[in-house]
């Protein structure tokens, strides 16, 4: 991993309030089409009324 890389993934863990390896594990997760917690973290909730 180059610095810049490090960086980038540092803030990103901050940006997504994720550690360092549930951020690694989404993008591994991303890339093989599988569901993780960024791609999660974009969809909108439901309003309670409509959860049931």
């Amino acid at each position: 991993m180059l610095p810049e890389q490090h960086h980038r993934a540092w803030v990103a863990t901050q940006q997504y309030n994720m550690s360092f390896g549930e951020y690694v594990g989404a993008l591994i997760d991303r890339a093989a089409g599988l569901p993780n917690k960024l791609d999660g973290m974009h969809q909108e909730a439901l309003p309670i009324a409509e959860a049931s």
